[in-house]
């Protein structure tokens, strides 16, 4: 049976998990060139699509503006015999994906998360390389069921590189964020590893007053937040050091090394970023375990590490 000529993907999601998916829709649109592909997408999630391939899409949906049927009626007269693919099924994305069916249109969603914790467990137990495609695996699965041609992702854009590392420390979960005086810490140590570097922090801008840094005239604060420019920023810096939020998977769609730091037990794999080598994590248990000075320490020897084979 031939593959739908067009596919209407449902991203009805947050900008971090959009920014986790978005080098396999890349990848998919770039490999089936005779195809169309449409993404719906939240507006607070769109500003990530930057440069997409020709044949690549991408329509807002806001469930607070707009009906579903009316979202659905435009998608379904744009393409009338595509696949659908929701990749991120839930409350906000059920009754499109159940309209889109009713129509006609052939939906495939991921598998439970039971079975995609199983799934990637297996699949880390196993591999014996160093990039880690994590969450990639299920979701390509996933629209490979669907009839789309994808691989394990591309990078999503490149720019010329600046001498600038990337600091965000305010992670997405109030477990997961380094504590005042180790962010401190870690600040000043890059700035005196790093002298040729610019540091530019992203997010935590009402922690500011609180930071003791020793050489402010080296910090820079960015305050392109939720921006296609922030997004184009990340892909030029040289390093981001992040812990867990958006900030690490915009730069690892883009290529830029990524150190993550992980405080909380998240024992899930898959929800690393994307093909950031093992030894760049530095695992949740072992980080709320470790002293300041041995996590500082761990960091700046990735970013040396890293940097010196650039």
């Amino acid at each position: 049976m031939q593959p739908p000529r067009s596919f209407i993907l449902l991203c009805l999601t947050i900008p971090c998990d959009q920014a986790m998916v978005l080098p396999l829709l890349y990848d998919a649109a770039r490999r089936q060139s005779d195809r169309s592909f449409v993404v719906a997408a939240v507006p607070e999630s769109a500003y990530l699509f930057v440069d997409p391939p020709s044949n690549l899409r991408v329509v807002s949906y806001d469930p607070y503006r707009e009906s579903a049927l009316s979202f659905v009626r435009k998608l379904h007269s744009e393409a009338p015999r595509a696949g659908v693919v929701d990749l991120f099924p839930d409350r906000v994305s059920r009754i499109p994906r159940s309209l889109l069916r009713m129509l006609g249109h052939k939906v495939t969603k991921p598998q439970s998360l039971r079975r995609l914790r199983r799934s990637m467990k297996k699949a880390a137990r196993t591999s014996s390389g160093q990039q880690m495609p994590g969450i990639h695996l299920f979701f390509a699965q996933t629209m490979r069921r669907a009839g789309v041609d994808v691989g394990a992702g591309t990078i999503v854009l490149r720019r010329e590189t600046e001498k600038c590392i990337g600091v965000a420390l305010l992670a997405d979960r109030q477990g997961n964020r380094l504590p005042p005086g180790v962010q401190q810490a870690l600040l000043n140590e890059l700035a005196r590893a790093f002298t040729d570097y610019g540091i530019l922090i992203y997010g935590g801008s009402e922690e500011r007053s609180a930071l003791d840094l020793e050489d402010e005239d080296r910090f820079e604060w960015s305050d392109e937040v939720g921006k296609t420019t922030e997004v184009t920023g990340i892909a030029a810096l040289s390093y981001m050091v992040s812990t867990d939020n958006i900030y690490q998977h915009i730069a690892a769609m883009a290529d830029v090394p990524v150190v993550s730091i992980g405080q909380e037990a998240r024992r899930i794999l898959p929800f690393r970023p994307y093909r950031v080598p093992r030894e760049n994590c530095i695992a949740p248990e072992s980080a709320s375990e470790q002293s300041p000075e041995k996590l500082v320490s761990r960091v700046l020897n990735a970013v040396k590490r890293d940097l010196a084979t650039e």
